[in-house]
């Protein structure tokens, strides 16, 4: 059945289209999926986001070093090869664990930096030393 309206046109029954306009069963479904959608791109951003905004552990210097027994109160440590670091970096430990005072007698430069050759003392009996690179806590080997 159709109408013709004054311009000559085929008119359809306006509850044919308003069943269409108004039909809203796929709706909850699309909001669902696109909330879900939603979720799951702001959760892979935040994932993302937390990981690379870790700092990378810190790198502990390479040293080679050699221990000398200076006297029986005295330990020398030369620094034989690796790299230059800076003295307040560092603790020494004996090998119970207590700290060692470097002794005034060492030979490092103005800048407290121990480089190639230079020489440390330290007020201590035991050969046994522990170098512990203060900003990783890790031991130089």
């Amino acid at each position: 059945m159709s109408f013709k309206n004054k311009n000559n046109f085929d008119e359809v029954p306006s509850k044919k289209y308003s069943s269409l306009v108004h039909n809203e069963n796929a709706v909850s479904d699309v909001v669902g999926t696109l909330l879900m959608v939603t979720i799951t791109v702001i959760m892979a951003s935040l994932v993302t986001v937390s990981i690379f905004s870790i700092e990378p552990p810190s790198d502990v210097p390479q040293i080679n070093y050699k221990i000398i027994e200076n006297t029986s109160d005295f330990v020398d440590i030369i620094h034989m090869g690796g790299e230059p670091v800076e003295v307040s970096e560092l603790m020494f430990a004996d090998s119970a664990g207590e700290k060692i005072e470097i002794d005034e007698n060492s030979e490092i430069s103005e800048d407290d930096i121990w480089r190639i050759g230079t020489k440390i003392t330290l007020d201590s009996g035991d050969k046994r030393i522990n170098i512990i690179h203060k900003p990783t806590q890790q031991l130089i080997r």
